[in-house]
């Protein structure tokens, strides 16, 4: 947790090698805080690679910051199942709450820090933990 590590997680989000780029944004999960949260944010939305912007995803869920549910919420929307399923995933892993795939709610929390939708049912959620 040093200016230089930070520094050089950052710059491999800039790299040309995209498996370079998807361990980058797996550090700065791990490393957490709201400037990863704002780096991670950053590939998500500018990354074209599909990869890449999936482990970035992951890694805003995985840095815990209450910042990153606005990117996450937005990301709902992307045209790839993948991305959407993996903010789904994030969104719940830093609110604690389950809106399962309403965007409505979810953008209403990002943006609030609560929603008037009902979470996903204790037997939705066990469903998908069998299927």
């Amino acid at each position: 947790h040093t200016t230089m590590s930070m520094s050089i997680m950052q710059a491999g989000l800039q790299d040309g090698d995209m498996e370079v780029r998807r361990v980058a944004c797996q550090s700065l999960g791990t490393h957490g805080g709201s400037e990863a949260a704002q780096a991670l944010a950053h590939v998500v939305r500018a990354d074209t690679n599909v990869d890449v912007r999936i482990a970035a995803v992951r890694a805003l869920g995985d840095t815990r910051d209450k910042s990153a549910l606005v990117p996450l919420a937005e990301v709902l929307t992307d045209p790839d199942p993948a991305v959407q399923y993996r903010a789904q995933e994030s969104l719940r892993k830093i609110s604690g709450h389950d809106y399962g795939s309403n965007v409505q709610a979810w953008r209403e929390y990002a943006k609030t820090g609560n929603s008037s939708a009902a979470e996903v049912s204790f037997a939705e959620r066990m469903r998908r933990a069998i299927f």
